[in-house]
């Protein structure tokens, strides 16, 4: 009774995933996702093909973050309640 009821309940996460895949805007990625996630055969990752310009400016970005919003400094910078002073 077990597996039925799991399966039923696959059955329907997948449903639900097609649903979202269908309203929401296209995304090739997502795409990718679904399809990889019904079929267990698929083992490739995504590949995303940018230009030589997107790319020069993604390794930029990545070498020069912006600066950490003030906000986000204080709340890592903020004692985790858990830790003690013991």
């Amino acid at each position: 009774m077990r597996k039925v009821l799991k399966g039923w309940q696959q059955c329907y996460y997948h449903f639900l995933a097609w649903r979202w895949l269908l309203e929401e805007p296209y995304s090739a990625f997502m795409t990718w996702e679904f399809f990889s996630y019904m079929n267990n055969e698929i083992q490739d990752t995504f590949t995303y093909y940018v230009s030589a310009e997107d790319y020069k400016r993604l390794l930029e970005t990545i070498e020069n973050p912006p600066p950490l919003a003030p906000a986000l400094t204080n709340l890592l910078n903020r004692k985790t309640p858990w830790k003690t002073d013991q």
